[in-house]
């Protein structure tokens, strides 16, 4: 059995596409976890605009239980922010 499980980034989805595949990556992961796996990571990426990465993460919801982005991606949670802990106040 597995240790852990690991989900790429949707970021070649196409903007339109993000809900329904995020929708079914999202509950293959809870399909993972209801089989007892534990650790589920997603690696964020960047996306279009702000409205496709709210509509993942809320997707996300219950199915992961770690998130992996770069610098520019955590920047991009919140476009106001100038450096990393104004995007995580």
């Amino acid at each position: 059995s597995a240790a852990a499980g690991l989900l790429s980034g949707l970021n070649d989805e196409a903007i339109e596409n993000i809900g329904a595949a995020s929708r079914h990556v999202f509950a293959l992961s809870r399909d993972w976890k209801d089989a007892g796996l534990r650790t589920i990571h997603f690696e964020l990426a960047g996306y279009a605009s702000q409205q496709a990465i709210e509509e993942l993460l809320s997707n996300a919801r219950g199915a992961i239980t770690s998130v992996g982005m770069s610098h520019s991606e955590l920047l991009a949670m919140n476009p106001s922010a100038h450096n990393p802990m104004e995007a995580l106040i």
